[in-house]
Order: structure tokens, then C-alpha cells, then sequence
């Protein structure tokens, strides 16, 4: 786990040294990048939806993303944030960012056949898959299914395409 202060525009304006534990980034090289700039593309939407959450609501745990990673591969990170307000000066507003690290860097490789896939099994959706089923065929092929429960972080699990077309 380590933390991010951020602006409303989810710029970063501190960051703990503890990232380096984790990625191969140093704090100095994530200050005054905007949180946008190191998230897997295929991930932005769902972080620009948890962004407009946090501004409207105050609060908000995101879905899991990709961080990008300097040396190519990504980590797998789910995160909470909260709006803090500075009392002595009350229209300065900051976001609190914990992040938590789900899996360690994985490298990034030539696309996978999906379950969702003209081909396989499952019809295509019109709606791309999420991060949450990419995550989970990863952890299954990785661990096994019978295995994947202890490494699954426990609470809700949304899914963006519920209805198959």
C-alpha cells in the first residue's frame, strides 16, 4: 500500500516513497503527472467514471486498473480516495489516493484469446470486457481456479457488461 495526495484533477502533489517498493518509479518521477498518465488505456474509462464519482460523492474505491509500469508490464491496483479539505483555508481541496497493489508487475503480452471472443465458447458483447474479468482469467490461469479465492481481495465485485447480446 502506499499514498498519493492529488488535486481535483487527480494530479499528483505528493507521492510516499513507499512506491518504489512496488513499481519501478520514484516518487519524483509521478509528482505533477496527472494519475491518468501511467493507467493501462484500456482502463481509463472505468478511473475517469471512479473520478467523476469522488467529485460528486466525496469518497470513492475504485474499480481494479493497470498501472504502467517504466520497464513495460503493469501492476494490478485497486484504490480509495477522499477529499480533504484544508480548514484553515477552505477552498483548497486535495484528494487522499491509498492505493493498494493486487498483483505483482506482469509483463505485457500479445492479446489472449477471451472467453468473450468471436470463436470461444460465449458470444461477443457490444461492451468491452473489464478490468474485473481480465483480472480474474488472469488469476485462473495463473493459480488455478480452485486457488483463486485466496487471492481475490474479498468485497463487491461489479462487472461492466452484466447482459449478454
Amino acid at each position: 500500500m502506499f499514498v498519493f495526495r492529488v488535486n481535483m484533477d487527480l494530479q499528483v502533489t505528493y507521492c510516499e516513497n513507499r512506491i518504489s517498493e512496488y513499481m519501478d518509479l520514484t516518487p519524483a518521477e509521478v509528482v505533477g503527472h496527472t494519475c491518468y498518465h501511467f493507467i493501462h488505456v484500456e482502463d481509463l474509462e472505468n478511473l475517469r467514471q471512479s473520478h467523476e464519482d469522488l467529485l460528486r460523492k466525496g469518497q470513492v474505491v475504485t474499480g481494479y486498473y493497470r498501472w504502467l509500469q517504466r520497464r513495460g508490464g503493469y501492476l494490478w491496483i485497486q484504490s480509495t480516495a477522499t477529499v480533504s479539505i484544508n480548514h484553515k483555508a477552505p477552498h483548497e481541496r486535495n484528494v487522499i489516493w491509498v492505493n493498494y497493489v493486487l498483483r505483482s508487475v506482469q509483463p505485457q503480452s500479445a492479446p489472449r484469446r477471451s472467453r468473450h471472443q468471436p470463436g470461444s465458447q460465449k458470444p461477443a458483447s457490444r461492451c468491452a470486457r473489464s478490468s474485473f474479468e481480465v483480472m480474474d482469467d488472469e488469476m485462473q490461469r495463473d493459480y488455478g481456479p480452485e486457488n483463486t479465492d485466496c487471492v481475490r481481495p474479498r468485497g463487491s465485485y461489479f462487472r461492466m457488461c452484466e447482459k449478454q447480446l
